[in-house]
């Protein structure tokens, strides 16, 4: 949001991180890679997008898929303008997603068209259809790209502002995403033990399924049993043990179904895979959905 009060907790929020990068110790704050890079001076760019709203790349690649006969068609454009309050909540973005339509793309329209476009937030459906011709397809999704790139970038500028007023602008420029993400939040690896330590749930008799999935995380590498803690709790790293305990459920049949987590309580379910190469496929599959879908990892 781009609110003054919204900034302003951003702006605290940075100061607290520069705190917290001055004094220690670590804090458990879980952000997506691309806020880390943006605190270090790296630019957005499309790939950041889906970690900061998914439904972003999702209009813009629904946009790209538009024919000729789909682009002037009103049930479409319901399909892509319905989402905007979605994707970008400040209306007066949205006003300035039209303003962006008529100048950036020189519409065709007369200017009491536009002018009614701002004063529905920018979601005529009809008349932005027949505003922007299919020839400028392109040109439009670009500049709706643009507009979602600064949208994601005013919480980045209060945090970097916060942070900057504690911590100098040229100690961050220094250190890469990654070296700020463990400075700040603890080292990104984990021992399984300890993960084995503060796990229980309810096997039913099924114990040696949660020790194949702990072989797994420890012949999988730190990426992996990052994955895997993301998909189960929402978060990649573990800073404080003594606060944290993580439930497996194995329960069902159905042997083709893949995993599931509750990230809000730690919860992993899985059915009673019959081998650890099954258990391995099929877990490795779960992961790779939910963090695609959801845009982390």
């Amino acid at each position: 949001r781009s609110s003054d009060l919204h900034k302003r907790v951003f702006y605290l929020i940075g100061q607290l991180v520069g705190h917290i990068l001055a004094r220690g110790p670590p804090v458990p704050i879980m952000w997506a890679p691309a806020t880390w890079r943006g605190l270090t001076g790296r630019p957005l760019c499309d790939e950041d997008l889906r970690a900061f709203n998914a439904t972003m790349p999702i209009a813009l690649h629904s946009l790209q898929l538009l024919t000729p006969e789909t682009w002037d068609d009103v049930g479409g454009w319901e399909d892509i303008l319905d989402v905007l309050p979605v994707v970008v909540p400040d209306r007066a973005l949205r006003c300035r997603f039209a303003s962006a339509v008529r100048q950036g793309l020189r519409r065709l329209n007369q200017e009491s068209t536009s002018d009614s476009l701002q004063k529905s937030d920018g979601l005529g459906r009809s008349q932005l259809a027949d505003a922007v011709p299919y020839k400028l397809k392109d040109e439009f999704i670009e500049e709706l790209r643009k507009m979602f790139l600064a949208y994601c970038a005013v919480p980045l500028d209060a945090l970097n502002e916060g942070l900057e007023s504690v911590i100098p602008n040229l100690y961050l420029r220094m250190l890469s995403p990654q070296l700020l993400e463990t400075a700040v939040i603890g080292p990104a690896d984990y021992s399984v033990a300890d993960l084995r330590e503060h796990s229980g749930g309810h096997m039913n008799k099924h114990q040696h399924i949660v020790d194949w999935l702990f072989e797994i995380l420890a012949e999988g590498g730190p990426k992996l049993r990052a994955d895997f803690l993301e998909f189960v709790t929402g978060q990649r790293r573990i800073s404080d043990w003594s606060d944290f305990h993580m439930n497996f459920h194995i329960s069902g049949s159905d042997t083709n179904k893949l995993p599931g987590s509750a990230t809000c309580s730690f919860d992993c379910y899985m059915p009673p895979y019959e081998t650890k190469e099954l258990l391995h496929t099929k877990l490795l599959q779960a992961i790779e959905f939910a963090l695609t879908v959801f845009g982390q990892g």
